[in-house]
């Protein structure tokens, strides 16, 4: 459908939100505080370059930040499972290439595709640092943690409970070090995480 013809509600916010920081850059508008302002700022970037009413550019972005979801989850699945269920992954794409709620929410200029590609991009980075235990995926895990709770808070409750799950995980089968599959993540790559991310927050404050 035509994104223009479908500006209203939350996705009215966004886009009014996005024309007054264009507008006015510096001043503080004390409502915005109850809003993350990730999409707010991503919308403002795409005017800035495209055009105050590109609704076009909108539109390609967002198609590929559904595209990289789909390829993504790819990865993801065909690094966990390839091996011993090498189908899995492509079933996993052809799923995701017609899956009508990805397709439907790319056509809305709102926060939960782009939440959706940080989400998926975090996973896929920490899939490989488990893997390859590279500091450079740390530090690109912490910032797509921190670009993603920019958008929506949530993010924080997902670093949560990977955390938490790692932390249990290394009490209960510090013993059997032969199956720890996180012989390769150290607590200095918990570092190289948390400097972005940290970084990030505390911008948002």
């Amino acid at each position: 459908h035509p994104l223009g013809e479908y500006i209203y509600s939350d996705m009215k916010g966004y886009w009014g939100r996005a024309d007054k920081m264009l507008e006015e850059p510096f001043t503080a508008r004390e409502y915005v505080a109850f809003f993350p302002f990730g999409t707010t700022w991503l919308i403002a970037g795409i005017k800035y370059v495209f055009g105050r009413d590109n609704f076009t550019a909108v539109s390609i972005i967002y198609a590929l930040f559904g595209a990289s979801i789909v390829a993504m989850a790819y990865s993801i699945v065909d690094r966990v499972m390839g091996r011993e269920v090498p189908w899995v992954a492509p079933a996993t794409g052809l799923l995701l290439v017609v899956y009508y709620p990805l397709i439907a929410v790319g056509g809305y200029v709102l926060s939960e595709l782009p939440f959706s590609l940080c989400l998926t991009l975090s996973l896929w980075l920490l899939i490989r640092l488990v893997e390859d235990g590279r500091g450079h995926h740390a530090w690109l895990l912490g910032l797509t943690l921190g670009v993603g709770t920019l958008i929506r808070s949530q993010m924080l409750l997902s670093v949560a409970l990977v955390g938490a799950f790692w932390l249990a995980f290394r009490v209960v089968d510090r013993k059997r070090p032969e199956r720890d599959p996180y012989a390769k993540l150290r607590w200095a790559h918990i570092g190289f995480i948390a400097v972005p991310l940290g970084l990030l927050l505390t911008m948002s404050a």
